[in-house]
């Protein structure tokens, strides 16, 4: 279960391919070939569908506690990052982490990797978490890592289907959630095609409480629907064909943020909770068709997939932004910049000298965070499949990328909230920042393979490459193009001292594209009317220069050990690290005479080194111990351009070597005990997970500390014979404990208090 791992190059040929192959075989060697664990020196935590449903593990949120090395980060409702081995961007950027759905890249690209599909786990064969740079494997580049959802196949030897649904209450909840999973599996032609349809739906009450004057209950309600279908065409016993479609919604109220435990207590120093409901929606939907050919020589897949995403929210601002838009009242207040230069964004009668501060809130709307990407990609890849000491896999990557930020058509901050004796002044604020759109062309192609090759019996060599161009550029922007170029390559020594025991060095470069500077472009827009006013000119030169940013890259360098020992009952898993992080975007700040403007640059360097350590012990027959940790003792800046970070107050922050990267904790770790009875005709499964996850830092200035937290979550599961119903009691938070996701600027993510609940499942008999 929790070691299961998938192949990369090195894939097991079948014998006699082309004879006596059932259905199942055929589903398999069409789609995706398997091998053990020590098949594959990659380090890779995989959890079957069997371990996910023993977990519990319905979404990204639950998922990441139960792989060592990765964490996520849940910023809001809207914003979500997934790290790996502590690779968390201190500045703009594309994600560090890929993330895929079969071979779909639903990557995001439209927020520097801070809006990650949340996403609903269901009807899959296996989640995988692969570390380290993977662009030698697949057709994203995949810096840090990437996430992979193996989804169930279409079956045209039977018909069959599923049904789950689970019921939830929650100690600070006044409600109760539920979710809803279904799956039917249709011959359409028996042996040739077939459908397969899934679906769940999942509502959640919300836990936060606000204060008067709104006293509001459960405010961070969530209510989602996903939904797959998979038709299947297996043309032979080598060829088949397979046309995918994924679409997910969720729509979710606010705020999720609270200064005080599930925003319980009444406080005056909740006013931004009392003023804004911070809700959205996302929509995701990808198409996808592909081909499967297994050759006499090799498997080929050829894969064309869409993307479409759009986000819509409206979400209340931090105190640090509040406090970077004072300045806009001494603008207002100013008749002129000097004489002979008017100031056109003067509104008279606007108070001056003013005793400040001027801004009590202000909620930002779709003209300013709306975020939608339209995405083709295309992948042809070839991975061997004969006999022999040499294997390889070959592959050609091309992505065509339209990310596009914010809405013309609406407002770019919705809601203002001046402090008393202001009031009236609101519009001149939501007028100066108009609702605007960005949209970028990300255009990538990329040549990508491995060739390993038996040594001797004990000793395998593999190497790889990467070969990548990338182009962005800005839509009618008037701005330069980004055009990077890159040679990514990769080396792996296998030693096998027995069939059960691999040792394995891993060199690996990873990188991500350079990328253009949005609010450096939107600053000039905005300041070039005022270019005649001393000093600005300079200003927009220098915005200038710094529109396209150059990309960074990582250099991986591992040593991992994996065993299967005692005849399969102890499997183990364990692997030291070092990454080197050069020209590192970070974010930069610059100060121009309507406002700061952050801006990315190569500025700094940093590295992250630790171990991973993965245990699956068969203690007897009927219990069993599952065990994964995480010490990430070092995840840092090495250099770092100082006062580019402010406090909330406008004060400047050192952030230097040593400054620890934001969301990478140096403890995380989970222990599992899974026992296994028999009452009479039916199976028993008793289960408890117990969760650890370190303190944390909220970004790389080190100023806001998000605590460290444990959960204790237990289940017990009753089993029907032949498997047809089954019926579970489960406990999360048993201790209760204060989580906290994330502590921030606004105030803290909280995660679930005590949680009870029922599931119930039928499965069609076979």
């Amino acid at each position: 279960g929790a070691l299961f791992a998938t192949s990369g190059t090195g894939a097991i040929a079948t014998e006699d391919a082309d004879e006596n192959l059932t259905i199942e075989e055929i589903i398999v060697t069409a789609t995706y070939r398997e091998t053990d664990l020590l098949d594959t020196p990659l380090s890779v935590t995989a959890l079957d569908e069997n371990t996910l449903l023993e977990k519990g593990v319905l979404n990204l949120q639950s998922l990441y506690q139960n792989v060592p090395g990765m964490n996520y980060s849940l910023k809001s409702n809207s914003y979500s990052n997934i790290s790996i081995r502590g690779l968390t961007p201190p500045g703009g950027g594309g994600a560090v982490v890929g993330v895929y759905i079969d071979d779909i890249p639903i990557t995001d690209s439209n927020d520097g990797g801070g809006s990650q599909q949340l996403g609903a786990i269901y009807d899959v064969q296996r989640v995988e978490v692969l570390k380290g740079p993977q662009g030698t494997l697949y057709g994203e580049g995949n810096m840090g890592g990437a996430l992979r959802y193996i989804t169930n196949k279409p079956d045209p030897s039977t018909f069959d289907s599923s049904f789950r649904v689970q019921s939830h209450t929650e100690k600070e909840s006044d409600g109760y959630g539920y979710i809803i999973n279904g799956m039917v599996n249709i011959p359409l032609e028996e042996d040739v095609l077939a459908l397969r349809l899934s679906g769940q739906y999942r509502d959640d009450p919300g836990f936060m409480d606000i204060v008067a004057p709104r006293s509001e209950k459960d405010v961070n309600d969530t209510q989602e629907h996903a939904l797959r279908a998979k038709l299947a065409w297996y043309v032979t016993p080598e060829v088949s064909i397979n046309a995918t479609v994924n679409h997910y919604e969720s729509k979710y109220g606010g705020p999720s943020i609270s200064n005080v435990p599930y925003g319980n207590t009444d406080s005056t120093s909740l006013k931004y909770e009392q003023q804004f409901g911070n809700g959205g929606e996302m929509e995701d939907t990808t198409y996808n068709l592909s081909l499967h050919w297994d050759l006499p020589w090799a498997q080929l897949l050829v894969s064309s997939s869409y993307y479409d995403r759009d986000i819509r929210f409206n979400e209340e601002t931090s105190a640090r932004f509040r406090a970077n838009v004072e300045g806009l009242a001494i603008l207002f207040a100013l008749p002129e910049f000097a004489p002979g230069f008017p100031n056109v964004y003067y509104v008279p009668g606007f108070p001056f000298p003013y005793p400040g501060p001027v801004v009590e809130a202000w909620g930002g709307g779709d003209g300013f965070l709306r975020r939608r990407t339209e995405r083709n990609t295309n992948e042809i890849r070839l991975v061997s499949t004969s006999d022999g000491p040499l294997q390889w896999n070959a592959g050609l990557y091309h992505k065509d990328d339209h990310p596009l930020n914010g809405d013309v058509n609406a407002p770019g901050f919705e809601n203002v909230i001046l402090t008393p004796g202001w009031v009236g002044f609101e519009q001149a604020f939501v007028d100066f920042i108009p609702g605007s759109e960005t949209e970028r062309e990300n255009i990538e192609t990329a040549a990508y393979g491995e060739v390993s090759y038996d040594l001797t019996p004990q000793w395998n060599v593999l190497l790889g490459v990467r070969f990548s161009n990338v182009t962005a550029e800005q839509i009618d922007g008037g701005f330069p193009m980004v055009d990077d170029s890159f040679v990514s390559p990769k080396a792996t020594l296998t030693f096998r001292p027995s069939e059960d025991k691999m040792v394995y060095l891993t060199v690996a470069q990873g990188f991500r594209p350079g990328i253009l500077n949005g609010g450096a472009t939107s600053s000039i827009t905005n300041l070039t009317p005022l270019a005649a006013v001393p000093g600005v000119q300079e200003q927009i030169d220098f915005l200038n220069s710094v529109v396209t940013v150059a990309g960074d890259e990582i250099f991986n360098y591992e040593l991992g050990y994996k065993a299967t020992l005692n005849d399969g009952r102890l499997k183990l898993a364990a692997s030291v690290y070092y990454l080197d992080w050069k020209d590192t975007l970070t974010a930069n700040r610059y100060t121009t005479l309507i406002g700061d403007t952050i801006y990315t640059d190569n500025a700094g360097a940093a590295h992250s080194k630790g171990l991973e350590l993965e245990i699956d012990a068969q203690i007897t027959d009927n219990l069993s111990l599952q065990f994964s940790g995480a010490w990430n003792t070092e995840a840092e800046m090495d250099s770092f351009a100082d006062g580019l970070w402010t406090d909330i107050n406008g004060n400047n922050i050192v952030v230097g070597p040593g400054n620890r990267l934001a969301n990478s904790p140096e403890f995380t770790g989970n222990i599992g005990l899974n026992y296994r009875f028999y009452t009479g005709d039916y199976t028993g499964n008793a289960r408890a997970d117990w969760y650890h996850v370190d303190k944390q830092f909220t970004n790389v200035s080190n100023e806001i500390t998000t605590p460290e937290y444990s959960m204790l979550n237990i289940r017990l599961t009753m089993t029907r014979p032949g498997g047809a119903w089954s019926a579970s009691l489960f406990g999360r938070n048993l201790t209760n404990e204060e989580i906290i996701y994330e502590n921030n600027e606004v105030g803290q993510i909280y995660g679930p208090s005590r949680t009870f609940g029922v599931e119930v499942s039928w499965n069609l008999p076979q």
